[in-house]
């Protein structure tokens, strides 16, 4: 399996319950990082084939096919904005024909919900036009400060 986006931990630890096999990948090498530690930490490490570096619009890594089963669960799709088509079909072209890719994409409003009480303190810092384009389109880049990304930084939120 092909675990997309996996973060500190995100499901690698179920999947090795689940004696599954995974190459875990993260477009941040510092979720990797933290992956590992927390993976091994939970005595979960045989599980792990491989970590990678990966965009998800990008898995050019691997052939076609080359997964039974791909994993972009939580928001990986949701950061590649308006290449989301693009990601999603890299995750399906890296499935073996008859496999599962098990995807998903953030909600604005459970999102939102849940950050709200840090809502009131980003509209002071980046105004409220800012904060408009982020809640229509879920894209953090206007609370950004210049040459950061959340999708990079490994500590981001989204509201997409």
């Amino acid at each position: 399996m092909l675990e997309v986006g996996a973060g500190p931990r995100r499901f690698t630890v179920e999947l090795a319950r689940a004696d599954t096999s995974v190459v875990v990948s993260d477009i941040s090498g510092v979720q990797l990082e933290l992956n590992r530690a927390q993976v091994a930490e939970a005595g979960c490490e045989h599980a792990v084939h491989d970590r990678r570096v990966l965009d998800i619009r990008d898995l050019s890594a691997f052939a076609d096919g080359a997964f039974d089963c791909v994993l972009a669960y939580g928001g990986p799709i949701s950061y590649a904005f308006e290449e989301a088509g693009k990601a999603f079909a890299e995750c399906v072209r890296v499935t073996q024909p008859g496999g599962v890719v098990l995807a998903s994409v953030m909600s604005s409003i459970g999102n939102l919900r849940y950050y709200l009480p840090g809502v009131a303190e980003e509209i002071k810092v980046f105004g409220a036009d800012a904060m408009d384009a982020v809640v229509h389109t879920g894209d953090l880049r206007p609370t950004q400060a210049a040459g950061t990304s959340a999708a990079s930084s490994g500590g981001g939120k989204s509201l997409r």
